[in-house]
């Protein structure tokens, strides 16, 4: 995630060094080690499944009649 109004290049660079340190080996077995899967897609494919993930979790709040305190 990036400012609103982030160049498209500083995005396009930020992706492609996290994505080459969250590909890594290391990174791979320390976070296996924790039970976790590195993911590395492109912005537009992290805004679909960012998007998709808020609209699951807003109908299981919705569908469970979970209301803030």
């Amino acid at each position: 995630m990036a400012p609103r109004g982030t160049p498209q290049a500083v995005i396009d660079r930020l992706n492609e060094t996290i994505s080459k340190i969250v590909g890594s080996a290391e990174v791979k077995q320390g976070w296996g080690k924790q039970g976790a899967s590195p993911m590395v897609m492109n912005p537009a494919a992290f805004t679909k499944y960012l998007n998709d993930d808020i609209a699951k979790w807003a109908g299981v709040i919705k569908s469970a009649n979970i209301k803030l305190d």
